[in-house]
């Protein structure tokens, strides 16, 4: 039984992936782009409008809302993940909070809200409305957060009171989508403000 031999040249980067004998080979996808992003509660949308090749946007969140849903959709065979989560992500940008600890030989201020925030560790927060004072913080960079509580570098100690407000500036976003072949791969960024 006579057997033939077949030489596969590809392009650069292209993959080919043998599932049976005598099959039919198609390389897989390169391409990460997406084909849909959008985001909730921002009468202005992304800016500038969507398009697949443009990766960089900014978003102004509605005063009166307290998060963005971002949902991004992948070109054919892409996995896409917002800020390592599957989409759509709810990104926290405001909380009324209900507490505030400190403790000055930690140097960390605990800041307890009134439900869930969405908040993340490394954005960048501003409070207001805090007795003591030194509980009112400018841009400054979340260290933890999960659920109802986040904390931020400081020193101020003792109990608060006030309306105490948490709002979220320049909330970066970032939107990575992976190719079929699973090594191409594309970023696309929002920085959303309120």
């Amino acid at each position: 039984e006579a057997t033939s031999l077949t030489t596969l040249i590809g392009a650069p980067g292209e993959v080919f992936v043998f599932t049976a004998a005598n099959t039919v080979l198609t390389p897989l996808l390169t391409t990460a782009t997406l084909s849909a992003l959008s985001a909730t509660n921002s009468s202005a949308g992304l800016s500038p409008t969507f398009a697949s090749t443009y990766t960089d946007y900014t978003l102004t969140v509605n005063s009166g809302s307290s998060s963005t849903d971002i949902t991004a959709t992948g070109s054919t065979g892409t996995s896409v993940l917002i800020n390592g989560s599957a989409s759509p992500k709810t990104i926290g940008m405001s909380a009324s909070v209900s507490s505030v600890s400190g403790s000055g030989s930690g140097s960390v201020m605990t800041y307890t809200t009134s439900a869930a925030h969405n908040f993340a560790a490394g954005q960048k927060v501003t409070v207001t409305g805090a007795t003591p004072s030194g509980y009112n913080v400018t841009a400054a960079t979340i260290t933890s957060a999960s659920g109802s509580t986040f904390t931020v570098a400081g020193i101020t100690t003792g109990s608060s009171s006030g309306t105490i407000a948490a709002t979220i500036i320049d909330a970066k976003i970032t939107v990575m989508v992976t190719a079929e072949d699973g090594t191409t791969v594309n970023k696309y960024t929002i920085t959303a403000n309120k």
